[in-house]
C-alpha cells in the first residue's frame, strides 16, 4: 500500500479521501520522463524491479530545472517540484483519464488512510476487495440525507479529473521556473503553517495537502498534515495545514495552494450562510451551472461541504426547459413532448415558469419539477398550494441572504442560488514560515 504523503496520495489524517495520478500530467509529458511513454517505469527500471534490483534514477531535464538547481552549466537530475526519492513507488496506479465514475460508485478507488487499520475508523475500500460493503453504501445514503457536508468531505470531489485542474494551475503559475526561488539554497528547508484570516467554512484543505504533499522534498507523510477537514468551521487564526519541506518548492507552490483553498472555502462559507437561514424549513439550498470554467466539479464539491446540494452537473443530467426553449417550440406542452420523445423514462424534466398559467401548463404537460423564476413569495405560495401534491417546486432568481428565508416559507422544495459559485467572496488564508 502506498504511503500517504507520497506522489498522488495526500496525507489522509483528517483530510477528505482524495486520490490522484502517480505523476502530474504536465510532468509526465516532459522528455526522458519514465511515464512519458505509456505510463509506468521505463524499461530499465522495469527490468531492474523484476530482477529484484533497486531501480536507477531517471534523468529528467525540465525547462526550469536549472533555475531550481542553481547550476547554469549542467542539467538537473531531479525534477524541481518532485520529492527527493526518485521514481514513484512501485505499484502506484495511474487512473485512466477516460474513466467517468458516478459520484456514489462503490468501485471508485479511494486513497488509503495514513493511520493504522486499528486506529482508522474510515472505510477503506482496499480492505474490502476494492469496493465498499453494501451496508456501508446504505449508511452513506442515510447520512447524505441528513448531513451532506460530512459525506461530501469523505467522498471528495466529483470523479472528474480534478488533479488535471491542479496540474494546469501549477503549470500556469510556475511556467518556465520560479525566478525568485534561486535565493534559497538547494537543500534549504523550512517549516510552515497555513492559517485562516477570517471566520468561515474550510474547503480545499485536501487539495492544498495534495499540492504540498505530492511535490515536497520527502515522502514522509509527516511533512504535510491537515489540521481540519473540509466542511469544518474555522475561526480567524485557526491553523488548517502545517508541514515542512524545501524552501524553493514550498514557496513556489504557495500561491496555487492558497488560491484553491481561498476560493473553495469562500463557496462553502457562503453556502453555509444560506443553509443556516433556512434551517427551520424543509427547503434545500442547491447550486446552478453558473460556475467558473474548469472548476465546476470542485465548486460543486465546496457547495456540498457547506451543507448545500447540487443541481445538474451538466446538460446531460436532466432536461430543463427554459424560456428560450418554449419560444422556439411554440408552447410548454410541445417542448415537453419533444423532450419526452427522445429522453429516457428515468430522466426528469424541469420547466421554468414565470406565472401561474405557465405552471398549470407545465403540470398538465407532465413536468416533474417546476422552476418558479423571479416570482414573488405570494405567487410561489399559491403555486405550491394548487399543485404541490403533483410536482416539486424550485425557486430561483435574485434570491439573497435577506430574502431566502421568506422564499423557503412558501413551501418550495428547492432554492437555487447562482451566487454560490459565481459571486462567493474568497475566505482569506495566509502561509507563514515558522
Amino acid at each position: 500500500m502506498a504511503r500517504a504523503g507520497s506522489r498522488g496520495v495526500p496525507s489522509a489524517g483528517s483530510s477528505p479521501r482524495l486520490g490522484g495520478p502517480a505523476t502530474p500530467r504536465w510532468e509526465r509529458g516532459l522528455p526522458n520522463h519514465p511515464q512519458s511513454r505509456g505510463g509506468g517505469a521505463g524499461p530499465r527500471q522495469g527490468r531492474a524491479r523484476r530482477a529484484g534490483q533497486a531501480p536507477g534514477r531517471a534523468h529528467r531535464v525540465p525547462p526550469w530545472g536549472k533555475l531550481f538547481r542553481g547550476d547554469p552549466s549542467g542539467p538537473p537530475t531531479v525534477h524541481p517540484l518532485r520529492r527527493r526519492g526518485g521514481d514513484p513507488p512501485e505499484g502506484r496506479r495511474v487512473p485512466d483519464r477516460t474513466e467517468q465514475r458516478p459520484l456514489h460508485d462503490d468501485s471508485s478507488p479511494r486513497s488509503p488512510s495514513r493511520r493504522s487499520p486499528a486506529r482508522s475508523r474510515r472505510l477503506d475500500p482496499q480492505r474490502h476487495g476494492g469496493s465498499l460493503p453494501r451496508s456501508a453504501g446504505r449508511a452513506l445514503g442515510t447520512l447524505w440525507g441528513k448531513h451532506p457536508a460530512i459525506v461530501s468531505a469523505w467522498l471528495g470531489p466529483e470523479p472528474a479529473n480534478w488533479w488535471d485542474v491542479v496540474d494546469e494551475a501549477l503549470r500556469e503559475d510556475i511556467g518556465t521556473g520560479d525566478l525568485t526561488a534561486v535565493c534559497f539554497g538547494e537543500d534549504e528547508e523550512l517549516e510552515w503553517i497555513i492559517e485562516a484570516q477570517a471566520d468561515g467554512v474550510a474547503c480545499g484543505v485536501g487539495i492544498a495537502e495534495y499540492i504540498f504533499g505530492s511535490y515536497n522534498s520527502d515522502s514522509d507523510p509527516s511533512d504535510v498534515k491537515a489540521m481540519v477537514t473540509d466542511g469544518s468551521e474555522v475561526r480567524r487564526g485557526t491553523v488548517v495545514l502545517k508541514g515542512q519541506g524545501l524552501a524553493r518548492r514550498v514557496l513556489s507552490l504557495e500561491r496555487t495552494a492558497l488560491n484553491f483553498l481561498m476560493h473553495l472555502s469562500g463557496v462553502a462559507t457562503l453556502t453555509r450562510q444560506f443553509v443556516d437561514r433556512v434551517s427551520d424549513t424543509s427547503a434545500r439550498i442547491v447550486d446552478t451551472r453558473k460556475t467558473l470554467p474548469g472548476l465546476r466539479a470542485l465548486q460543486k464539491y465546496a457547495v456540498r461541504c457547506g451543507g448545500g446540494f447540487n443541481h445538474r452537473m451538466g446538460l446531460y443530467d436532466a432536461a430543463m426547459i427554459k424560456d428560450n426553449h418554449i419560444k422556439a417550440c411554440g408552447d410548454i406542452a410541445e417542448a415537453v413532448r419533444r423532450v419526452k420523445a427522445v429522453s429516457s423514462h428515468l430522466a426528469r424534466i424541469e420547466v421554468e415558469c414565470e406565472d401561474l398559467d405557465q405552471v398549470r401548463q407545465a403540470v398538465q404537460a407532465g413536468a416533474d419539477v417546476i422552476l418558479l423564476d423571479n416570482m414573488d413569495p405570494f405567487m410561489m405560495r399559491e403555486a405550491v398550494r394548487r399543485f404541490g401534491k403533483q410536482v416539486a417546486f424550485e425557486a430561483s432568481g435574485g434570491i439573497s441572504l435577506e430574502t431566502v428565508h421568506g422564499v423557503a416559507q412558501t413551501g418550495v422544495s428547492y432554492i437555487s442560488v447562482g451566487a454560490l459559485t459565481h459571486s462567493a467572496p474568497a475566505l482569506p488564508y495566509h502561509l507563514e514560515v515558522l
